[in-house]
């Protein structure tokens, strides 16, 4: 019964269905993200199939991608992937120090932006939102990186809105579909919602920056 009450209460009373999960400082929000790596380092969340989708997406909206970002990759999946599909340059970042065990990712916190990157990206993915303990501060930072052509695209699924937010604390950020899609309004423009499954279960927001984000990048 209390759960079913939690799930109600997630669902309806909240308007936008956001939980944010407050660290006490940012030495126990990065440990909370080194001990879920250690233990899901050899998992891979996206689908080969997602991917290859994704990549579509890519060369359609940016044409011919040179540079593209994927932030919060564990293992580096995705970079290899997109990698091969795309044939462009993909760098990869992982809060963990393990990132320096896979190719072509580095360690990094994703909430900061390298100044190299300003302005330089053709695409910005990650499905890793949920691990951020700022998300509009991470999405803003993320944005000023993209090209005038550049895409953002942000992978949501029904796991990233969860009732049993709080169990796991690595994943300080949940939001449902609502929540993100009004995120995504307020950082950026949405072009499209690309739906990666079972229609309401998966998806990937496609998202340019506002004019404001693109000249303070400039």
């Amino acid at each position: 019964m209390l759960r079913k009450l939690k799930k109600f209460v997630y669902k309806y009373l909240t308007p936008t269905s956001i939980r944010q999960h407050h660290f006490a400082s940012y030495d126990d929000y990065v440990k909370a993200q080194l001990e879920t790596h250690e233990r899901k380092h050899e998992r891979v969340w996206v689908q080969d199939s997602e991917l290859e989708l994704l990549a579509g997406v890519i060369q359609q909206e940016v044409k011919q991608p040179k540079f593209g970002l994927c932030h919060g990759v564990r293992n580096g999946a995705e970079v290899r992937t997109l990698r091969q599909l795309l044939n462009c340059e993909v760098i990869g970042t992982e809060i963990s120090p393990q990132a320096a065990s896979f190719e072509h990712v580095i360690q990094w916190d994703f909430h900061k932006v390298k100044p190299e990157w300003i302005g330089k990206c053709d695409f910005v993915y990650s499905n890793s939102l949920d691990h951020s303990f700022d998300p509009e501060m991470c999405l803003t930072g993320w944005m000023s990186c993209l090209s005038p052509r550049g895409r953002c695209l942000i992978h949501w699924s029904k796991n990233h809105d969860h009732v049993d937010f709080g169990k796991n604390g690595s994943d300080c950020f949940q939001g449902s579909r609502k929540a993100y899609t009004a995120l995504m309004e307020k950082i950026g423009v949405i072009d499209n919602v690309i739906e990666t499954g079972i229609e309401g279960q998966r998806c990937i927001f496609v998202c340019h920056a506002k004019p404001q984000t693109m000249s303070k990048a400039a």
